[in-house]
């Protein structure tokens, strides 16, 4: 143990005494290791050492070589390892003498190098100059190394241009003076190495967005399936209604017609109270699979790799599932003046003359209205469909559709949100038909079982309505999240959640639901 302290005295005594004599007042400065992602650490270590050696030509510095910094260190049985903040590294830097020490991060995105470095006053803490670079590999990181170290330096960079000398066979010309460029010198931030490597990562795929050759076929391909899906749905829901207000009317005259009305309930034909439902039941379960295969396919479209559009095509995107939610609003609209319709024409039928315009006045009413709210739908659910398709091909700036984690996860639970809509829907107007039904019983039961019958009613009757106003805030709230996520501007903090490490999802602690973490710049 005395021996190591003696050795650890003596090497310290070496910096301390020899280097202001060879250095005539030049600051002691240290390079520690790099914090990395994506790089090895052999190739980090030797980009220390390179940028060490560069900043020792600056000829600004007395550089501690990297052998003799892990000396020490080893000597007084310290690691570096874990040490990734700038307390810890002044610290090593306080341990070596060293009056300046350089950090830095460096990752690899794609086949693209990023480095960010900064040079730290040990005494103080003070930020003295940093210096960021892109590099196409890592022939051009380790050549970029020169001007990293004259940034840091606060130094003129200077590249001398030779001029050609004559070939012995032509006439001697001109001595041309050399030119001079002068490299300019990196803007200085307060950024943090991993932030500064993030930004240019994000920065480097915003120029790459505009190239023909990052159109993401996979997500265009699920995206316009989903979307084609949710069209789909629409109408299936609508035929599905079209088909049980055919059998409800089925029903009706197979009770009120006297003589053999067997075939009405279940006949040959397609026009019986049996086939008719069965087609109902049919195409409902087409639409809900439909319309959950739309939300998962259109969920899940935008998480099959980086997809870009114009500022047009995103807010055509959110626009089409407004269009979506709209069609749904007014195919339900249509389902009840359909009842309605009905309604009014039983009663016009048992009426006396006196008051028989009237109702056949209303049930024209009701139907003209179901009629025109049933082929809007059916325009709103195409017209849906085709602007989600045309957006990825409106022309415009492209810049990256969901820039991180959680705009796509606001998309997702918007698609099943319009999707949740569409069950409940559903389920409003199936409780809109049982509601009528029971209505009819009681309004032809005796009094001992009509109070009962009553309640039946009341209760379809208030889930209907519960239902209906369920779906609407399903609707409404799908296609403002879509509309939202998709607006998103690509530098607004959205991309925080780029990755795994900023945002999390986990079961709740206490009661239902999750929690969720999102670690903001």
């Amino acid at each position: 143990m005395l021996i190591k302290k003696v050795l650890i005295i003596g090497v310290l005594l070496i910096i301390l005494v020899l280097a202001p004599v060879t250095a005539q007042g030049k600051e002691t400065l240290a390079v520690l290791d790099f914090t990395t992602e994506a790089v090895s650490e052999v190739e980090m270590s030797a980009i220390v050492e390179f940028l060490s050696a560069e900043l020792f030509r600056t000829d600004k510095y007395v550089v501690i070589d990297v052998s003799q910094r892990e000396t020490i260190l080893q000597e007084m049985e310290f690691s570096m390892q874990g040490c990734t903040d700038d307390s810890c590294a002044l610290e090593i830097g306080k341990m070596l003498s060293a009056e300046m020490i350089v950090t830095g991060n460096l990752s690899k995105v794609g086949s693209r190098y990023l480095m960010s470095v900064k040079m730290l006053e040990t005494e103080t803490s003070r930020t003295m100059g940093t210096a960021n670079g892109k590099y196409r590999d890592l022939d051009e990181l380790i050549d970029g190394l020169e001007l990293i170290a004259y940034t840091l330096a606060d130094m003129e960079h200077e590249v001398e241009t030779v001029a050609e000398k004559p070939t012995p066979e032509a006439e001697p010309e001109p001595v041309v003076e050399p030119e001079v460029e002068t490299a300019k010198k990196l803007p200085v931030d307060d950024r943090s190495p991993v932030e500064a490597a993030k930004e240019s990562a994000a920065e480097k795929k915003a120029e790459e967005a505009a190239s023909d050759s990052d159109f993401n076929f996979l997500s265009f391909g699920v995206s316009a399936a989903g979307s084609v899906a949710y069209t789909a749905s629409g109408i299936l829901r609508s035929v599905a209604f079209v088909n049980r207000l055919a059998a409800e009317e089925a029903y009706d005259n197979y009770m009120t017609t006297v003589d053999d009305p067997g075939y009405l309930f279940s006949g040959d034909g397609d026009g019986d109270y049996e086939h008719l439902f069965s087609n109902y039941e049919g195409a409902l379960v087409g639409s809900y699979a439909n319309s959950g295969a739309a939300a998962l396919a259109s969920g899940t479209s935008f998480f099959l790799g980086d997809s870009y559009m114009s500022f047009g095509g995103k807010l055509t995107y959110g626009l089409s599932a407004l269009a979506f939610a709209a069609g749904n609003v007014l195919s339900t609209m249509s389902c009840n003046n359909a009842i309605d319709s009905l309604n009014s024409y039983n009663d016009y039928m048992s009426a006396g003359s006196s008051s028989a315009e009237e109702l056949w006045n209303n049930y024209e009413s009701y139907h003209n209205s179901y009629q025109i709210l049933q082929y809007s739908s059916y325009g709103l659910w195409g017209a849906g469909g085709l602007m989600a398709i045309a957006s990825w091909f409106i022309p415009g700036e492209k810049t990256e559709v969901t820039p991180g984690l959680l705009p796509k996860i606001i998309i997702t639970v918007g698609q099943f949100f319009l999707a949740g809509g569409n069950f409940t829907g559903t389920m409003a107007v199936n409780s809109r038909f049982s509601a009528e039904d029971a209505f009819d019983e009681y309004m032809s039961a005796g009094e001992t079982a009509a109070a009962n019958l009553f309640d039946t009613y009341q209760n379809y009757q208030d889930t209907y309505e519960l239902m209906t106003y369920m779906s609407y805030g399903l609707w409404g709230a799908g296609a403002a999240a879509i509309l939202t996520a998709m607006l998103l501007p690509v530098d607004s903090g959205a991309d925080v959640a780029a990755d795994f490490n900023n945002f999390s999802i986990r079961p709740a602690l206490t009661g239902f639901g999750v929690e969720v973490d999102i670690k903001v710049k």
